[in-house]
């Protein structure tokens, strides 16, 4: 547990807690994407395909595809990067987000979980970590002046 922290208007600490989260892991079968060349301008994209939401990226590192998961496609949980990939790569994910999957499925619909095993070769599995959180402490409602 570390020192506490004074905000405006509240307090807040930063402490380790285990969460659920998907680790972002390498399939069967290894990566289905290619290191960027060094030439290439870094690039990154996000787009909507019908239902569909897209990540895409030039000179992109896993991390960032790990963070870029969540907020593109409405994972549950964040998730963390376990594929020991260091490089910077070209990356297209094309998925349906989750909320829209969970409250008006389609035929043509693919998960998360489908769509980066089937076209990145990577794999998302359920864990629990130890993250560091922002905790709350006490919050004060801004007076009206």
């Amino acid at each position: 547990l570390q020192g506490r922290e004074t905000a405006v208007g509240g307090r807040f600490h930063r402490e380790q807690r285990e969460i659920p989260v998907y680790a972002m892991v390498i399939g069967k079968g290894g990566p289905k994407f290619q290191q960027s060349d060094p030439d290439q301008p870094a690039k990154s994209l996000g787009g909507v395909y019908g239902r569909n939401q897209s990540v895409e990226f030039q000179q992109g590192t896993m991390e960032d595809l790990a963070h870029r998961i969540p907020m593109a496609l409405f994972t549950d949980r964040p998730v963390i990067n376990h594929t020991g990939l260091t490089g910077k790569y070209t990356v297209k994910l094309v998925a349906t987000p989750e909320f829209r999957i969970n409250y008006y499925p389609q035929p043509d619909d693919i998960r998360v979980f489908d769509a980066i095993q089937q076209q990145l070769g990577l794999k998302l599995e359920a864990r629990k970590e130890s993250l560091e959180v922002m905790v709350v402490d006490h919050v004060e409602i801004p007076s009206g002046n």
